[in-house]
């Protein structure tokens, strides 16, 4: 799954968008609601 790069001035809310990927894929590993994951990007 490829994620569009939001450019190199947006790193704040790169590293924001990189957290809430770490936690899709973690409740996907739980096998949680992956709309969550959705959302979340």
């Amino acid at each position: 799954m490829g994620l569009p790069s939001p450019g190199p001035r947006k790193g704040s809310w790169d590293a924001q968008r990189r957290d809430r990927v770490l936690g899709c894929w973690e409740s996907r590993a739980f096998g949680q609601a992956f709309g969550w994951c959705v959302e979340g990007l």
